[in-house]
């Protein structure tokens, strides 16, 4: 979810310059959003893998507490 919420910022800034985000010349505005959302998505899980013994300890529903480590393989 941070990912995408980050991810949001361009085609907003896109959005507020050229007035518009569904015609077809609006293409690069949700490329951008699609390689922020993955990009900060796959931090996001890289980070959370350092306390994933904790989530599971805690009960915490989280990726890397179910995948363990190999979560990681997703990050890449």
């Amino acid at each position: 979810m941070l990912g995408f919420t980050d991810g949001l910022a361009p085609a907003g800034a896109w959005a507020a310059i050229r007035g518009s985000l569904f015609q077809a010349s609006d293409a690069p505005a949700w490329v951008l959003t699609f390689i922020i959302t993955f990009w900060i998505g796959g931090f996001d899980l890289i980070y959370a893998c350092q306390d994933y013994e904790s989530d599971r300890a805690i009960g915490l529903h989280s990726f890397p507490a179910r995948a363990g480590r190999t979560s990681l393989r997703l990050a890449d």
